[in-house]
């Protein structure tokens, strides 16, 4: 079985399935297995190329050069596995291990599987700068005997695993054909697992029970995922002697997270409005171009001045960290450039960020030799601003820690080649002729060339007057002219005695060709030129193009230290934005403890806060003495859900070193943030809204540990009354059963028979809290906002009614149906029904006494009325 100390998420066991038709659809799909030398870049966002024995060995030297010691880009805490109890455990390797991998468009996917617990962990998509760090720390926590790439997978991923993990053991990298690595094929891989002791389930409660444990979203985990499964079934790992029909185990499937991150999945992020995706308003573009950020806590706090600096804050935003010590590095130098005393040199800074490009797209150009005097331009730049900006910070003091490290790059090789292009390349000449132009004083055979060159005008000159004297005296003028291939010509135009091709012949010239305007000729002396001069313009393009070639090699050679300074520059980017936010804001930095507590004081919800004029700060107290576990009721627009937001996102800056909107903060390192709040609903996933909560409450349920955050807005609301109140209580009483190691948990409800019937034990843990609320003259309510200890027994849902504009007359109705279905009586009929019977018994009485039923005739048309009146 499973030990639930080795996973981060802890799910049902599941059978051994049969994969038959997927496997039988993936063989009709199979390519061959190629080389690892043969990789090319995957495709999207980065460039692809096309790899050669030298380029890719330049390339392979530069990148692995700055991640050869990976201890000195993360520390033992990194290589640690997510567990119920971080920190304690590790995954074991006793047995053979297996880590499948695939990076792409940026993000990266990662699968695992050990033998000896037969347990399939996939870890939650991240992002990845490219430097590869977090795949090495991937490596480090699981530490398995073979990674498994696809045969696109860049070659610079393959020789960084097999120098920089495996120490030179190439055949630990196993590469598979790319269609391991499909999408749907992996989702039906995963989606045919099913849960332990049921297989016989449906492939609806399969794709139920599957959709709770990962997320299917991660495109790249799905695809590791299902290419660890197709491994692990082709090559019968762990069955390697069993009978044939013998499945190989999958007893579990578990979603893990870094160790060095904090964990949130996509539901958080898109709850809290930490990236907001805004689609294009033009229905023909929105699928064709990405959509801008919209209100959000990214989009607010990006204020980066480069591509690469922007690039760096969203990787920091998809992975906060739960290091300390960086939390804090982070911060001192963030508090650093929000002195006023230094706002000078920081916009200074900031001026030159500006200058700053995303080069990466120009170094995979020289590896293919598509350079263009655009990108020289750009490559330049670049560079010169990149030394520029790392000498201007000469005057960040060496108390700010996380610079200091920075101080020791060696800049030489930059400012070598900054120098060489510099002293080598001729810009405004290469802007006028499009090509890439050497200056003079470089080469003596290519300046003597340019010089020939740049005297041709005059020779041609003086040879087309020596040619005009000898031809027939009835031309009046020719040229000399130099076409490539071709060489030297005379060029004569057409006269009237020249039309015909047979009078084309001239004496002592041989005709080559004719346009529909002159006639072109060799003669001896053009003949000459062509022999002392050649191609002259061809070799000199030749020339410079050899010159530039070993300009590009040098370049390439001191790519490692270049990357090492633009990663400097986009990290100082990242702080001086996040500065310029908090600054703006009236932020203040959190104290990060390793107590487990988050107490804030005066907190905001930093979002909401920009949108209204005034808001109104609350206090958190969560920790062991003041209560871990706090159940949250008011009214309804009193402020519920804004309050769990404003904590989870207060929790998460702090996370990212930022200063946070409080008046003060005491928060503990959390490992990961759990949110019931919202779910984006699709009719692609074939899950009901209801189903989508129980699948977010599922993995905080299974995935929380003593240091997790959850926040639960109103579940349970999606079903009947009664089954919602029995979730819910049964949710908090497993919390409140874990005591210490109870996770912190803020929970709003509008569940008041909770507090009637105290349906909740009394714990040292649990707190109740209430929105306070005041009454008008008018008997209306005033939300004050304010958070109080205590339970709200009426949720005042026909005074927010009432303010939403519903017609009076319904909202009095729905007061008088109130009062009586709380006092458990049957509501009467409304007045105007009443009325209405009252009148038709007053006309029915009058009727029936002006009947004389002493004739039948009258008596059987009374009762002939009364039928076709009343019935």
């Amino acid at each position: 079985m499973t030990d639930p100390n080795d996973v981060f998420f802890t799910s049902s066991s599941v059978t051994p399935s049969t994969l038959t038709n997927v496997t039988r659809l993936e063989n009709e799909m199979e390519m061959d297995s190629t080389p690892i030398s043969s990789y090319t870049r995957p495709s999207g966002k980065r460039p692809r190329k096309k790899p050669s024995a030298v380029t890719v060995s330049t390339v392979s030297k530069a990148s692995t050069s700055s991640t050869a010691d990976p201890s000195t880009s993360f520390s033992s805490e990194d290589i640690v596995t997510t567990t119920t109890d971080p920190g304690t455990t590790s995954f074991s390797t006793s047995d053979q291990s297996f880590l499948s991998l695939i990076f792409f468009q940026g993000t990266l996917g990662a699968a695992f599987y050990d033998t000896e617990h037969c347990v399939l962990n996939i870890f939650k998509e991240i992002s990845e700068c490219g430097d590869f760090q977090n795949i090495l720390r991937m490596c480090y926590q699981c530490s398995p005997d073979k990674v498994i790439i696809n045969s696109k997978q860049h070659q610079k991923l393959s020789e960084l695993l097999v120098e920089s993990f495996f120490q030179g053991n190439s055949a630990a990298v196993e590469v598979v054909p790319a269609s391991f690595f499909v999408y749907e094929l992996s989702k039906r891989r995963l989606l045919n697992l099913a849960p332990s002791g049921q297989s016989d389930a449906t492939n609806d409660h399969k794709d139920i029970w599957v959709s709770s444990v990962v997320n299917l979203d991660d495109k790249n985990s799905v695809k590791a995922a299902g290419a660890l499964l197709r491994y692990i079934d082709q090559n019968r790992i762990g069955i390697e002697l069993e009978e044939s029909f013998i499945q190989a185990p999958i007893l579990g499937v578990a979603q893990v997270s870094l160790m060095s991150s904090l964990y949130l999945d996509s539901n958080t992020l898109y709850a809290l409005q930490i990236f907001q995706d805004e689609n294009h308003p033009s229905a023909a573009k929105r699928g064709r171009s990405r959509g801008k950020e919209g209100l959000s806590l990214f989009g607010n706090m990006n204020r980066t001045k480069s591509r690469l600096g922007s690039i760096r804050l969203k990787h920091w935003f998809r992975t906060p960290s739960r290091d300390i010590n960086l939390i804090r590095q982070r911060q001192e130098a963030i508090q650093f450039f929000t002195l006023n005393e230094n706002l000078d040199k920081v916009l200074a800074i900031s001026d030159w960020l500006r200058s700053v490009k995303n080069i990466t797209k120009i170094f995979a150009k020289m590896v293919a030799s598509h350079i263009s005097v655009q990108d020289w331009q750009i490559l330049y730049k670049t560079l010169f601003s990149a030394l520029c900006i790392t000498d201007m910070c000469s005057f960040i003091t060496d108390e700010v820690e996380i610079v200091q490290d920075f101080r020791n790059i060696d800049l030489s090789g930059l400012r070598e080649v900054l120098a060489m292009v510099n002293k080598i390349m001729d810009v405004e000449e290469s802007k006028l002729k499009n090509r890439f132009v050497v200056k003079y004083g470089i080469d003596i055979e290519l300046d003597e060339k340019k010089r020939v060159y740049n005297g041709l005008p005059e020779l041609m000159t003086s040879i087309a007057e020596q040619e005009l004297a000898d031809l027939d005296p009835r031309i009046a003028e020719c040229s000399v002219i130099y076409l490539p291939q071709l060489g030297y010509l005379v060029s004569v135009p057409i006269y009237p005695f020249l039309t015909e091709e047979t009078q084309y012949a001239l004496q002592n010239l041989e005709f080559v060709f004719a346009t529909s305007d002159a006639i072109n000729y060799k003669s001896e002396r053009t003949k000459e030129l062509d022999r002392l001069l050649g191609d002259t313009q061809s070799e000199i393009s030749d020339h410079e193009s050899g010159i530039m070639h070993r300009l590009q090699n040098m370049v390439l050679q001191h790519m490692s230290p270049i990357n090492t300074a633009l990663d400097f520059v986009a990290e100082l980017d990242c702080l001086i934005s996040i500065a310029s936010f908090s600054k703006d804001h009236d932020l203040v930095f959190p104290t990060i403890t390793p107590e487990k507590q988050i107490s804030i004081v005066g907190g905001r919800h930093i979002l909401h806060e920009l949108c209204t004029r005034q808001f109104v700060p609350n206090d958190t107290y969560l920790d062991p003495n003041n209560g871990l576990l706090t159940i949250i009721s008011g009214p309804n627009a009193s402020g519920k859900s804004v309050y769990l937001k404003q904590v989870a996102l207060i929790t998460y800056m702090a996370h990212l070193g930022s200063a946070v909107p409080a008046t003060s903060a005491d928060i503990c390192v959390c490992d990961s943030i759990f949110t019931r709040i919202k779910c984006v609903e699709s009719v692609s996933v074939n899950l009901s809204t209801f189903m989508l909560d129980l699948n977010q409450i599922t993995k905080a349920l299974n995935g929380a540990t003593s240091r997790s955050l959850v926040i639960m807005d109103e579940f349970g609301k999606g079903t009947s009354r009664h089954n919602g109140i029995a979730l819910f209580t049964a949710t908090m009483r497993h919390w409140l059963a874990r005591v210490g190691e109870c996770p912190f948990v803020l929970a709003a409800t509008h569940y008041h028979t909770i507090f009637h019937r105290r349906l909740l034990p009394p714990s040292p843990i649990l707190r109740y809290k209430t929105f306070d609320i005041g009454d008008d003259a008018g008997g209306g309510l005033v939300y004050l906002f304010k958070l109080i200890d205590g339970y709200c027994l009426h949720s005042r849902a026909t005074n927010v009614a009432r303010l939403a504009g519903i017609d009076q007359s319904i909202v009095d109705r729905a007061d008088e149906i109130l009062s009586l279905t709380t006092t458990e009586k049957q509501p009467l009929q409304p007045d105007s029904v009443k009325d209405n019977n009252f009148e038709n018994c007053q006309t029915v009485v009058k009727r029936f006494l002006e009947t004389n039923f002493e004739f039948e005739e009258s008596s059987h048309e009374f009762i002939s009325w009364l039928k076709s009146n009343l019935c």
